[in-house]
């Protein structure tokens, strides 16, 4: 909505309305978040902040706590991926079945490394030593591909091959030095 839109009323009174409210218009009184609830020692640092009580005792205003079975969340594992559906009378959870639960089943985190021997099991010899050797082949290609982009400075440290600094003459046989 832009400022023309306004009928000239619209705009008195919405003028009317800033001159009223000042400099409170989009500002809150507290300067900063709060991160420290406890009572603050300056007694000017009190100006602009709630007042927080801290109680174990239940607020004697509130209704009392009454336990409500529905909705409710059923689970069921299928496929090692657990299912979840929500159920809104007994009826519905019943229909469902006795494969469905109220609690989450475990599901134990299988590890990659144990994933990957899984799958391999699963494999006929040929399958796997063909897998082994691809993975091979692309790591050879990544290190290729990484020790191309080094300087030749750096491909000697990693290669652990002593390059000759620029100047220094090359040690002739007889040499002693």
């Amino acid at each position: 909505m832009q400022l023309s839109d306004l009928t000239p009323d619209q705009l008195q009174a919405l003028v009317a309305l800033a001159e009223a409210q000042g400099d409170a218009i989009g500002r809150t009184g507290a300067r900063k978040f709060l991160h420290d609830l406890r009572e603050p020692t300056n007694p000017k640092a009190r100006l602009n902040r709630p007042s927080f009580f801290w109680s174990a005792d239940a607020d004697p205003n509130a209704k009392p706590y009454t336990h409500q079975a529905y909705p409710k969340l059923m689970f069921r594992l299928e496929d090692d991926q657990v299912v979840e559906t929500v159920v809104f009378t007994q009826a519905a959870e019943q229909a469902l079945g006795d494969r469905w639960s109220a609690a989450p089943p475990l599901v134990e985190r299988q590890s990659s490394e144990d994933a990957v021997m899984a799958e391999l099991a699963s494999l006929s010899e040929e399958d796997r030593a063909a897998v082994l050797e691809s993975q091979r082949q692309a790591r050879l290609v990544s290190i290729t591909s990484r020790l191309d982009k080094l300087s030749d400075a750096a491909l000697a440290r990693v290669t652990g091959q002593p390059k000759r600094g620029p100047g220094r003459p090359k040690r002739a046989h007889g040499d002693g030095a």
